[in-house]
């Protein structure tokens, strides 16, 4: 057995944990506890979250949709393409910026209007 933790309004995987499943039903709650105080301290608000126990068939579904979403994630190579553009640009912006900084002072330095130190 594995206990689960989803965030409801997504259906998002927020923790999934082996073992914690007993007879005794206070063992159970209890190790239930430990996933919903980690999605409480991840972030998630109490009110959307379902915490329980699943089988192995179970697991090895949710384990399979992780996969997947973690391919898509890192698959997506036209996002980080686009962000490397903006980088990129960014930088490009920077330099042009600093080198028209350094024309005005270097000119307001010519001009008599600022002193080099």
């Amino acid at each position: 057995m594995y206990r689960i933790s989803i965030q409801k309004s997504t259906g998002k995987i927020i923790e999934i944990q082996s073992g914690g499943y007993s007879e005794d039903q206070e063992y159970c709650q209890k190790n239930l506890d430990i996933l919903f105080k980690n999605a409480i301290n991840y972030g998630y608000p109490d009110n959307d979250l379902e915490i329980k126990f699943i089988t192995d068939i179970e697991n090895a579904d949710y384990m399979s949709q992780i996969e997947k979403e973690n391919k898509n994630l890192s698959g997506d190579n036209s996002t980080l393409a686009k962000l490397d553009m903006i980088e990129q640009r960014l930088n490009d912006l920077d330099v042009k910026y600093n080198t028209l900084i350094n024309q005005k002072i270097g000119s307001e330095i010519k001009n008599g209007n600022l002193t080099s130190s």
